[in-house]
């Protein structure tokens, strides 16, 4: 118990953080590793065992490494993989079953939702400025998936797969418009001209800046650097355009609550729909 209020509280000031002001601080996620780590070299002491800390250095290798891979395909942010190291450090690994895994789980759903559901939201309150792309053979699509849904729930032999197919049916027909209403948050709502000084660590930028033949940071770096915001700086850029990103850490709070109510989300449906 002590261990999941401790990441709830981490994971509430985190969250609010990233609403906020678009970023975590170093001192939280940071300090929330080292923390995990001291607090399990402790009950290492107190338990005269080497188990704790192996644990928690081995959930944080490999949860850290898992999260600074998306932070290097420009995924999520750095705070995000080191938030996810610190609940790998925190609650340790196991192969089957374990907390994290189902965590992880539920943390690649909950995301999924968050940010198509976050994006609509966004799409929709810049509704004015945005024009979104007609999809072509939407009636095709429409009759097409209609005709499964009923094929489906004929010959399917009972409830439980028919209720599986009809979701998988309706996620794939929802797809391309999920597509379309990304396409419009990525290209007319989330980029910005920002002036440098109110950049920070990390930012994305979306249009390479160069300046006398020469790049200052571009679109392929995993977010511009402090060293770089003072060049733009003295070189007096006046505005740079930046992708703004979706405050992803929420969905964290939301996954881990879920892990802790009812374990893999899942399992928890697929027991429901026995």
């Amino acid at each position: 118990m002590l261990f999941e209020i401790i990441a709830v509280i981490v994971l509430t000031i985190a969250t609010y953080t990233d609403i906020k002001e678009r970023e975590v601080s170093d001192w939280l996620s940071w300090g929330f590793v080292i923390f995990a780590l001291v607090l399990r070299g402790v009950m290492s002491i107190t338990q005269n065992s080497y188990l704790p800390i192996l644990k928690g250095l081995v959930g944080f290798g490999l949860f850290f490494g898992v999260g600074y891979l998306l932070y290097r395909l420009n995924q999520w942010g750095g705070a995000d993989a080191k938030i996810l190291g610190g609940l790998g450090a925190l609650f340790g690994i196991w192969i089957v079953g374990g907390f994290m895994i189902n965590f992880v789980v539920n943390l690649l759903l909950v995301g999924a939702a968050y940010g198509l559901i976050y994006g609509l939201i966004l799409v929709w309150k810049n509704r004015a400025q945005v024009k979104l792309v007609k999809l072509k053979y939407t009636k095709l699509l429409t009759f097409t998936v209609l005709i499964l849904i009923i094929i489906g729930m004929f010959f399917l032999p009972d409830v439980q797969l028919k209720i599986m197919f009809l979701i998988l049916i309706l996620l794939v027909y929802a797809m391309p418009y999920a597509m379309v209403v990304l396409t419009a948050l990525q290209t007319q709502v989330l980029k910005k001209w920002v002036s440098p000084s109110v950049l920070t660590e990390g930012d994305w930028i979306s249009k390479d800046v160069i300046v006398k033949g020469k790049v200052i940071c571009a679109r392929k770096d995993n977010g511009v650097s402090l060293a770089q915001i003072r060049k733009l700086k003295r070189l007096k850029v006046k505005k740079v355009l930046v992708m703004e990103g979706i405050p992803f850490l929420p969905s964290f709070l939301i996954a881990f609550i879920l892990t802790w109510l009812g374990g893999n989300f899942i399992v928890f449906v697929i027991n429901i729909l026995r």
